[in-house]
């Protein structure tokens, strides 16, 4: 497994953007797949990471002029490409800015296998963010219905922004039914 002291991470490129394009490229956040409960988790078995661009980054690797006229499966290749190279680059600086240990010594693991995937839905618009930003849901108490997600409050595009909202809503709909 590689030597790094955590199973995910987010890459803030809201801290300095040229710095995080320069030393993780595409990366928007990894995860240790196989660190998940009732995973796998000896030295014997191979180590899974799930790999995300952030949104500037996927928007910037779709509009290369070598992906004008691509097929899907193209597209996909060379960002599936991009995105472990990029990974594999970073993992040396990784482990520098963890100090877990020497990051010259590191011998990355042979890559079994990969795949890359283009989910057009991953990042909501920056204007649904901005028009969303300041509810953590929507009620339309006459409709009976109440609107959550990933999209709504300052944690748009993450899971923490989507459990939140979900929390959200169904404070809401105790509130309709009198709890």
């Amino acid at each position: 497994p590689l030597p790094l002291p955590f199973d995910g991470l987010t890459f803030d490129y809201n801290s300095n953007k040229e710095v995080m394009r320069e030393e993780f490229k595409s990366l928007g956040w990894a995860a240790r797949d196989s660190s998940k409960p009732g995973r796998c988790r000896n030295n014997e078995s191979p180590e899974c990471w799930v790999l995300q661009s952030n949104p500037e980054e996927a928007l910037r690797l779709l509009e290369l002029d070598e992906l004008q006229g691509a097929t899907l499966p193209q597209i996909r290749e060379k960002i599936r490409e991009q995105m472990v190279n990029d990974f594999i680059d970073c993992i040396p600086t990784l482990i520098a800015k963890s100090g877990c240990g020497d990051s010259k010594q590191v011998s990355t693991p042979k890559i079994v296998d990969s795949m890359g995937h283009r989910w057009g839905a991953a990042f909501p618009s920056f204007i649904k963010q901005e028009l969303f930003k300041e509810m953590e849901c929507q009620v339309f108490p006459e409709q009976q219905f109440v609107a959550c997600g990933d999209y709504f409050g300052t944690y748009a595009a993450r899971v923490e922004g989507a459990f939140l909202s979900g929390r959200a809503a169904a404070n809401e709909v105790l509130k309709c039914v009198g709890r």
